[in-house]
Protein backbone atom coordinates (compact mmCIF):
# COMPACT_ATOMS: atom_id res chain seq x y z
CA UNK A 1 0.00 0.00 0.00
CA UNK A 2 2.89 2.37 0.72
CA UNK A 3 4.29 2.28 -2.87
CA UNK A 4 0.83 3.12 -4.26
CA UNK A 5 0.44 6.12 -1.95
CA UNK A 6 3.97 7.28 -2.81
CA UNK A 7 3.10 7.04 -6.49
CA UNK A 8 -0.08 9.03 -5.89
CA UNK A 9 1.86 11.76 -4.05
CA UNK A 10 4.44 11.93 -6.87
CA UNK A 11 1.67 12.23 -9.47
CA UNK A 12 0.03 15.03 -7.49
CA UNK A 13 3.33 16.94 -7.35
CA UNK A 14 3.84 16.35 -11.07
CA UNK A 15 0.39 17.68 -11.97
CA UNK A 16 0.84 20.61 -9.60
CA UNK A 17 4.16 21.41 -11.29
CA UNK A 18 2.57 21.20 -14.73
CA UNK A 19 -0.13 23.63 -13.56
CA UNK A 20 2.52 26.12 -12.45
CA UNK A 21 4.38 25.67 -15.75
CA UNK A 22 1.19 26.33 -17.75
CA UNK A 23 0.55 29.47 -15.68
CA UNK A 24 4.08 30.75 -16.40
CA UNK A 25 3.69 30.07 -20.14
CA UNK A 26 0.31 31.80 -20.23
CA UNK A 27 1.67 34.77 -18.26
CA UNK A 28 4.50 35.22 -20.78
CA UNK A 29 2.06 35.15 -23.72
CA UNK A 30 0.43 38.26 -25.16
CA UNK A 31 -2.04 38.62 -27.98
CA UNK A 32 -0.37 39.47 -31.30
CA UNK A 33 -1.99 40.28 -34.64
CA UNK A 34 -0.47 38.27 -37.49
CA UNK A 35 -1.18 40.14 -40.74
CA UNK A 36 -0.94 38.01 -43.88
CA UNK A 37 -2.14 40.54 -46.45
CA UNK A 38 -4.68 39.72 -49.13
CA UNK A 39 -6.76 36.62 -48.51
CA UNK A 40 -5.81 33.69 -50.74
CA UNK A 41 -9.24 31.96 -50.74
CA UNK A 42 -12.87 32.96 -50.69
CA UNK A 43 -13.80 30.08 -48.40
CA UNK A 44 -13.58 31.22 -44.74
CA UNK A 45 -12.99 27.63 -43.52
CA UNK A 46 -9.95 27.23 -45.79
CA UNK A 47 -8.57 30.55 -44.55
CA UNK A 48 -9.06 29.60 -40.89
CA UNK A 49 -7.47 26.19 -41.48
CA UNK A 50 -4.46 27.83 -43.12
CA UNK A 51 -4.08 30.07 -40.05
CA UNK A 52 -4.14 27.02 -37.76
CA UNK A 53 -1.61 25.21 -39.97
CA UNK A 54 0.76 28.19 -39.97
CA UNK A 55 0.63 28.57 -36.19
CA UNK A 56 0.95 24.78 -35.73
CA UNK A 57 4.28 24.93 -37.60
CA UNK A 58 5.55 27.26 -34.87
CA UNK A 59 3.95 25.77 -31.72
CA UNK A 60 4.17 22.10 -32.68
CA UNK A 61 0.55 20.93 -32.88
CA UNK A 62 -2.69 21.94 -34.49
CA UNK A 63 -4.57 21.38 -31.22
CA UNK A 64 -2.38 23.88 -29.38
CA UNK A 65 -2.61 26.28 -32.32
CA UNK A 66 -6.42 26.21 -32.19
CA UNK A 67 -6.29 26.97 -28.45
CA UNK A 68 -3.94 29.93 -28.97
CA UNK A 69 -5.82 31.58 -31.84
CA UNK A 70 -8.17 34.24 -30.50
CA UNK A 71 -9.67 35.34 -33.85
CA UNK A 72 -9.22 34.68 -37.56
CA UNK A 73 -9.53 37.61 -39.95
CA UNK A 74 -10.94 36.00 -43.07
CA UNK A 75 -13.23 38.42 -44.87
CA UNK A 76 -11.48 41.66 -45.86
CA UNK A 77 -7.93 40.39 -45.48
CA UNK A 78 -6.11 37.39 -44.09
CA UNK A 79 -4.62 37.26 -40.63
CA UNK A 80 -5.24 36.11 -37.10
CA UNK A 81 -4.90 37.15 -33.48
CA UNK A 82 -3.18 34.66 -31.19
CA UNK A 83 -1.67 34.39 -27.71
CA UNK A 84 2.05 34.19 -28.44
CA UNK A 85 5.33 34.45 -26.61
CA UNK A 86 7.90 36.85 -28.03
CA UNK A 87 9.92 33.98 -29.52
CA UNK A 88 6.82 32.52 -31.20
CA UNK A 89 5.94 35.94 -32.60
CA UNK A 90 9.48 36.27 -33.96
CA UNK A 91 9.33 32.81 -35.60
CA UNK A 92 5.99 33.66 -37.21
CA UNK A 93 7.35 36.98 -38.50
CA UNK A 94 10.10 35.09 -40.33
CA UNK A 95 7.71 32.71 -42.15
CA UNK A 96 7.02 33.31 -45.84
CA UNK A 97 3.63 34.91 -46.39
CA UNK A 98 3.65 36.82 -43.10
CA UNK A 99 3.56 40.54 -43.77
CA UNK A 100 3.78 41.70 -40.15
CA UNK A 101 3.33 40.54 -36.57
CA UNK A 102 2.05 43.33 -34.33
CA UNK A 103 1.58 43.18 -30.55
CA UNK A 104 -2.03 43.91 -29.70
CA UNK A 105 -2.58 47.20 -27.91
CA UNK A 106 -5.50 48.65 -26.03
CA UNK A 107 -6.38 52.28 -26.54
CA UNK A 108 -7.85 54.48 -23.85
CA UNK A 109 -11.24 55.95 -24.64
CA UNK A 110 -10.89 59.71 -25.15
CA UNK A 111 -14.53 60.71 -24.85
CA UNK A 112 -17.96 59.20 -24.58
CA UNK A 113 -19.64 62.49 -25.43
CA UNK A 114 -18.44 63.15 -28.97
CA UNK A 115 -21.57 65.03 -30.00
CA UNK A 116 -21.24 67.40 -27.05
CA UNK A 117 -17.50 67.80 -27.64
CA UNK A 118 -18.16 68.83 -31.25
CA UNK A 119 -20.92 71.22 -30.22
CA UNK A 120 -23.60 69.08 -31.86
CA UNK A 121 -25.69 68.19 -28.83
CA UNK A 122 -29.36 67.73 -29.63
CA UNK A 123 -30.20 69.23 -26.22
CA UNK A 124 -28.82 72.65 -27.12
CA UNK A 125 -31.29 74.68 -29.25
CA UNK A 126 -28.54 76.79 -30.84
CA UNK A 127 -25.67 74.73 -32.21
CA UNK A 128 -24.03 73.88 -35.52
CA UNK A 129 -26.35 70.93 -36.05
CA UNK A 130 -29.46 73.07 -35.64
CA UNK A 131 -28.04 75.92 -37.76
CA UNK A 132 -27.25 73.51 -40.62
CA UNK A 133 -30.85 72.27 -40.75
CA UNK A 134 -29.76 68.92 -39.25
CA UNK A 135 -27.47 68.25 -42.22
CA UNK A 136 -30.26 68.36 -44.80
CA UNK A 137 -28.85 68.76 -48.30
CA UNK A 138 -25.25 68.07 -47.24
CA UNK A 139 -23.24 65.58 -49.28
CA UNK A 140 -20.22 64.02 -47.62
CA UNK A 141 -17.57 62.39 -49.79
CA UNK A 142 -14.47 60.43 -48.97
CA UNK A 143 -11.49 60.09 -51.27
CA UNK A 144 -9.42 57.01 -50.59
CA UNK A 145 -5.98 57.62 -52.04
CA UNK A 146 -4.65 54.26 -50.98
Amino acid sequence: MAPASALLVNLLFLFYGLGILMTVVEAASNVHIVYLGEKQHDDPKLITNSHHDMLADVVGSKELASQLIVYSYKHGFSGFAAKLTESQAQKLAELPGVVRVIPNSLHKLQTTRSWDFLGLSSYSPVNALQRSNMGDGVIIGVFDTG
